[in-house]
């Protein structure tokens, strides 16, 4: 890491400051595939290296007349063991506090982030949840945006049900009984991710069944399920239960992919009466608060 950000203090001139766009590229990358963007300013080439995910792309864009360069480069381990990189600069220092920059690494996250200081700052109770969890790694940031707080984590932890993607195919929603992505999560994988593993709840089984016996009120609720039941079934449960000033925010909601998630939205928040946000990430998710 070290090296690395050596490297970048070398290339980069102080009195600039870059920011990267998260782009929807399909079909036109292959994973960790490396890439070599270079701008020309004021008759003065910059170069620097950066890494494209599958499905995702990057662009540069700079400001001139910035004092100290406020750029960060922020390094994540896949779960496949690929290093990416990526170039932030540092959003949101208005606020006149200190970031937590190993959260920024996408849009999502930087929301994650606000909503998290939001909540913390303003002292609204209740626990933290995630359902859909998979591998851990956005449950591992909730975790760590709420340090104090129980984390429940609702997932089969053995792929998509049966109960669930028997609708996916009548409604033509997703593929998702063939989807076998998910099939090697388990508990122990997530566990270990977690910087504060004792503030974890493993909820293990088919929502919401799995949440028999849970009395908790909630601040914060991640849904993350891919398919339109659970999402469904998520709302009626988190929302009745959130606290006033809460969060509840529901990733895929845009994707071409899990068309059922947005069905289940529109439908909960329409009987309901309530409204919802979009926010721009990669795959369209949006925010509910109460």
């Amino acid at each position: 890491m070290s090296i690395i950000k050596s490297i970048y203090r070398a290339i980069v001139p102080k009195h600039i400051r870059y920011s990267i766009y998260e782009m929807r590229n399909r079909g036109k990358t292959e994973a960790n595939e490396l890439h070599n963007a270079s701008i020309n300013l004021e008759n003065r080439k910059t170069s620097a290296v950066i890494f494209q995910e599958e499905n995702e792309g990057y662009m540069i864009s700079y400001h001139e007349n910035i004092e100290q360069s406020e750029l960060e480069l922020a390094f994540c381990l896949g779960e496949t063991g690929n290093r990416t990189y990526r170039i932030h600069d540092r959003h949101m220092t208005c606020m006149g506090r200190k970031r937590n920059y190993s959260l920024c690494t996408d849009i999502r996250s930087s929301q994650l982030e606000l909503l998290a200081y939001e909540i913390n700052d303003k002292k609204i109770p209740g626990s933290v949840a995630e359902v859909g969890v998979a591998f851990g790694d956005f449950a591992k940031l909730i975790n760590e945006s709420f340090p104090e707080r129980k984390l429940y984590l609702f997932d089969t932890f053995e792929g998509f049900s049966e109960k669930d993607t028997k609708l996916e195919t009548i409604k033509g929603f997703s593929e998702a009984a063939a989807n076998k992505s998910y099939d090697n999560c388990t508990t122990d994988i997530v566990l270990k991710k977690m910087p504060y593993p004792e503030r974890c709840v493993f909820k293990k089984g088919w929502f919401p069944d799995s949440a028999e016996g849970v009395e908790d009120k909630f601040c914060f609720v991640s849904l993350d399920t891919d398919l339109y039941k659970p999402i469904y079934a998520g709302l009626s449960y988190f929302y009745p239960r959130l606290s006033e000033g809460g969060y509840i925010i529901i990733h895929d909601y845009a994707s071409k992919h899990w068309r059922g998630v947005m069905s289940a939205v529109r439908e909960y928040c329409a009987e309901q009466n309530i409204s919802y946000t979009p926010i721009c990430d990669a795959q369209g998710s949006v925010v509910i608060t109460k």
